[in-house]
């Protein structure tokens, strides 16, 4: 358990590096660690808002890997709201193999008005 510890820690400070592909790839392994602690999640979850689209998709996969349902509603706020296309996706794969019922309500609700909107004709870029 220590050196696994330490090995998040490591890579948790990778988060911060100016580099994004470096973001995006500590994101990703620091999911792989299995250390799903609050502190890790939240230190992914707050790449959800980055700069770089790549790096909000990899906390997207992330998140979903790690399936922890406390980062459900970051990751709905993220499907309904992301200008890139792929990081929507990557959130509402993530939003299904968390799976809880937030997550399906979230997913049903924002749906549900998207095929609306397409009854009423209306041209949506969001979805």
């Amino acid at each position: 358990r220590p050196l696994q510890s330490h090995i998040s820690l490591t890579i948790a400070h990778l988060l911060k590096d100016a580099d994004p592909n470096i973001r995006a790839v500590a994101c990703i392994s620091l999911s792989y660690t299995g250390n799903a602690t609050t502190t890790t999640i939240d230190r992914i979850q707050k790449l959800l808002s980055d700069s770089d689209r790549l790096v909000r998709e990899s906390a997207c996969v992330a998140l979903g890997k790690i399936q922890n349902p406390r980062s459900v509603s970051a990751l709905l706020n993220v499907w309904r709201n992301d200008m890139i296309s792929d990081v929507r996706s990557a959130a509402l794969k993530a939003l299904e193999i968390i799976g809880t019922r937030e997550a399906h309500d979230g997913i049903k609700v924002v749906k549900t008005l998207q095929e609306e909107i397409k009854k009423l004709g209306v041209d949506d870029d969001q979805s």
